[in-house]
């Protein structure tokens, strides 16, 4: 890899805390949405209408 283990462990550390903040903000975000007032009527997601071709 030509990478000492001190820099593999650190470029680990520093992935690991990336995904930590990338999923912290994916909660927040799903939050802000699930708790939205904005409607769209009677309508709801339908998977086999999504998925039409």
């Amino acid at each position: 890899m030509g990478k000492s283990l001190n820099q593999v462990v650190r470029d680990y550390l520093e992935q690991l805390a990336g995904s930590t903040r990338r999923g912290r903000h994916w909660a927040q975000f799903e939050a802000r949405c699930l708790g939205s007032p904005a409607r769209v009527g009677d309508w709801h997601f339908n998977r086999d209408e999504a998925n039409e071709r």
